[in-house]
């Protein structure tokens, strides 16, 4: 199905370009937000990238998942948001917990703790380890997928992917302790 779509998109039509679009879209944003801290940003960040998209996906050649493309082009945008408002900073910088979870009372066992406890631990993680991961375990790319959004090292990539477990599985074992 998304090659046929992909194909319709390449060929000029236009709804199929948007429907593969708002099937990326809450990951691209997730992207976005994760660099720029800011969801009116992120939404601009988007946005911009959509444009890109729409604009050149006549240049698409298959040559790797459109997904893999467009995680691409929203990571540059990201990052050339940073550097346009001078926001860029040191991507290794260790993220501060925003997240307060009102929900601890729930059974320690539950689905919804434990997706809280990950989506916590996650936090800890920079912002391109964040993308990362992110990208690894929710979007199910492969090493060398990401490699290619990222324009990182397959090499870089497994180093990262070793040191956010090691970071988030540290941050579970003292949360873990604590209770």
């Amino acid at each position: 199905m998304n090659d046929a779509l992909i194909n319709s998109a390449i060929q000029g039509d236009r709804e199929a370009l948007e429907q593969l679009l708002n099937k990326f879209r809450d990951h691209a944003f997730s992207i976005a937000l994760k660099f720029v801290k800011d969801s009116t940003a992120a939404e601009d960040v988007v946005q911009e990238a959509f444009i890109k998209i729409f604009l050149n996906i006549h240049k698409f050649r298959n040559e790797a998942a459109f997904s893999t493309w467009l995680f691409r082009i929203v990571y540059v945008e990201s990052i050339r948001y940073l550097r346009k408002t001078k926001q860029l900073r040191n991507i290794y910088e260790s993220l501060e917990g925003t997240d307060n979870y009102e929900e601890e009372t729930q059974n320690e066992n539950s689905e919804f703790v434990i997706e809280d406890r990950v989506k916590e631990a996650m936090e800890v993680l920079s912002e391109r380890e964040y993308v990362i991961v992110s990208l690894f375990y929710l979007s199910e790319k492969t090493i060398a997928e990401i490699a290619l959004i990222t324009n990182q090292s397959i090499s870089n990539i497994k180093v990262i992917l070793y040191r956010s477990r090691n970071k988030m599985s540290n941050h579970l074992k003292k949360s873990y302790e604590q209770f």
